[in-house]
């Protein structure tokens, strides 16, 4: 896909929207327990850091396992993509000299369900394909930050980090005097907002699943 004339690829952001191959009940079950895991917690901050070993991701296998019902041998690796289904062609989103947003829209792949989660990044060159692979998880675990941010509540302690997540929330945290900068890594951040942050909000709760007539 090439990025209008009218623009500099630079000042674009890019999207790839991706769908994880698991059903929303399961996909529920499974955030939670990774969530209450200090072993995927301390691999997910390996996972960011192009400096670090590669993380061992035995501990993620053996809860997918357990969430699953299969035989932990019959799981296959974090690194083997087992959660990914499809990902779209790219997107291309960039803003006018008048501030009017646009998107270039790639093809969808046929699945008749929204994505869980779209990658948003701007132009970059890295010197590696882990440091790129780190860059990406970084930015989706921001994104996870902006999620609570975006309900006036303190993101769980794994999630405080700074960088680019969702696109719209970094504008909001550049042009909004009452939002810190949490899209700049290199910023110092006064408030995680944990004053407004009840004591269950990182409690979750997955209904059990509808029954279907046999």
């Amino acid at each position: 896909m090439s990025v209008p004339n009218e623009i500099q690829p630079a000042d674009a952001v890019y999207q790839k929207d991706v769908y994880v191959g698991f059903e929303e009940q399961t996909l529920g079950s499974l955030v939670g327990d990774l969530l209450g895991n200090d072993d995927v917690m301390a691999a997910l901050g390996r996972a960011i850091d192009p400096t670090a070993a590669q993380p061992d991701d035995a501990a993620f296998s053996a809860t997918l396992a357990e969430i699953t019902g299969k035989d932990p041998a019959d799981v296959p690796s974090l690194s083997d993509g087992c959660l990914l289904e499809a990902v779209s062609d790219l997107h291309v989103h960039w803003d006018d000299a008048s501030d009017q947003y646009h998107t270039q829209w790639g093809e969808q792949p046929d699945i008749e369900r929204d994505p869980h989660a779209r990658i948003e990044i701007v132009e970059f060159d890295p010197d590696s394909i882990v440091e790129l692979k780190c860059q990406i998880a970084r930015h989706l675990l921001c994104q996870v930050r902006d999620c609570y941010l975006g309900m006036g509540i303190a993101p769980p302690e794994p999630f405080r980090l700074l960088g680019a997540g969702h696109h719209g929330a970094g504008t909001g945290y550049e042009h909004y005097d009452f939002y810190d900068r949490y899209h700049d890594p290199t910023a110092e951040i006064s408030t995680w907002y944990e004053e407004y942050t009840p004591d269950d909000a990182y409690e979750l709760s997955v209904p059990p699943a509808a029954e279907t007539e046999p």
